[in-house]
């Protein structure tokens, strides 16, 4: 895979210029694993991940886009009153607001960050341009590699994607495709209006199969809320996207 073969050369680069003890995620592929386990219907990109320290554990935990929520963030809060203003609106549903990206999962949503490392406590310190066999490569041109393969591997053609920041609308330009959308960065959103409402509203609704999808998560969440099921026992099948 292309992208595969550019973020090992960028990799390589990165943990010679940065300590490496200090680059988080330990995992930085975990969400390639986690995309390639769903029927990808739609994409979001953000920026890069971040860390926190777990009190139980006493560890750093590197969290992010791609990475389902460990704990509720600024950023989700803003991605969460945006999301269920538009099921509100749109399909007359309030959904759980409980910090969480599992109803984006269930939608099908892949979740894509544009620097796939950074160092611990410096945001974007990765998404500089590198040398590397004499030429200058950085994260945007990996992560349109990324997201030409799960164009060109996904049944539905022409899947919307949604960049929100600056570097991820870059790492977008680099791609030819013609259902994009973008918005600010959540992060820099003091409010819900200021994430582009809007543009968050055409991309939810042009996801494959998104009115059905909310639905069933809809009717799941009651269920499970209700008491009505097991959460731990309970998944979505493949038929519901």
């Amino acid at each position: 895979m292309k992208w595969l073969s550019l973020y090992r050369k960028l990799y390589n680069k990165l943990i010679e210029v940065h300590d490496p003890t200090k680059i988080i995620p330990e995992n930085p592929l975990a969400f390639f694993k986690h995309n390639e386990a769903m029927q990808v219907n739609a994409i979001i990109i953000g920026q890069d991940p971040y860390a926190f320290k777990d009190m139980v554990s006493n560890t750093l935990l590197a969290t992010g886009i791609p990475f389902i929520a460990h704990k509720p963030t600024f950023s989700l809060n803003i991605i969460n009153q945006a999301f269920n203003f538009v099921t509100q609106k749109w399909l007359g549903i309030s959904l759980p607001h409980d910090n969480t990206l599992q109803v984006f999962q269930a939608m099908g949503i892949a979740m894509v960050n544009t620097a796939f490392t950074t160092t611990i406590y410096h945001p974007a310190e990765h998404l500089g341009t590198y040398i590397i066999d004499g030429q200058p490569m950085s994260y945007h041109e990996v992560t349109a590699a990324y997201l030409e393969y799960l164009i060109e591997k996904n049944p539905y053609g022409n899947i919307p994607i949604l960049a929100m920041g600056a570097h991820a609308q870059k790492a977008l330009s680099l791609v030819q495709h013609n259902n994009k959308y973008q918005t600010i960065h959540p992060a820099a959103a003091k409010s819900k209006s200021l994430f582009n409402i809007g543009e968050f509203e055409r991309f939810i609704k042009s996801i494959p199969y998104g009115e059905e999808n909310i639905k069933k998560y809809k009717l799941l969440s009651d269920s499970i809320n209700s008491g009505g099921a097991d959460e731990s026992k309970t998944v979505l099948s493949e038929d519901t996207v």
